[in-house]
C-alpha cells in the first residue's frame, strides 16, 4: 500500500479500471437476490 498513491497518479486510467470494475460488481451482485422475482431487460451501461 506504500506505493499506490504513485501508482494510481501515474496510471490513472488503470485506477478508473479497477473503481468501474468493483462498482460494477456491487451493481452486478445486487440483481441477483431479485432476479428470481422479475425477469428485467439487461441494460449495458458504460461508465468509460
Amino acid at each position: 500500500m506504500f506505493k499506490l498513491k504513485n501508482f494510481f497518479a501515474i496510471e490513472p486510467h488503470f485506477f478508473i479500471f479497477l473503481y468501474s470494475y468493483f462498482f460494477l460488481k456491487k451493481l452486478c451482485n445486487r440483481p441477483k437476490k431479485k432476479k428470481k422475482k422479475k425477469k428485467k431487460k439487461k441494460k449495458h451501461t458504460t461508465f468509460i
